[in-house]
């Protein structure tokens, strides 16, 4: 091991390795998902306008606007019920 820091990938501002999934914070505009900076959450996910984080919908909600507020739900309903 040469001991020798490598350069973050360019859209991370922090990470602990050098690719474009090791991210610890994101470079402004993007927004940490995981470990990867994003310019939008994927579906599933809403942007905490805080935390700079993509934070997981509820597991009903397909897409929300926060946790509390799901604008596409995941269940389909039954055919055939009343």
């Amino acid at each position: 091991m040469s001991g020798l820091c490598k350069p973050c990938h360019s859209t991370c501002d922090s990470c602990d390795g050098p690719t474009e999934k090791a991210c610890l914070s994101c470079a402004s505009p993007l927004i940490l998902q995981g470990t990867k900076c994003v310019g939008k959450c994927d579906k599933g996910y809403y942007s905490g306008r805080e935390s700079q984080l993509c934070e997981p919908c509820l597991h009903t909600c397909s897409r929300c606007l926060s946790k509390t507020n799901c604008t596409e739900s995941t269940k389909e309903p039954v055919s055939g019920a009343t």
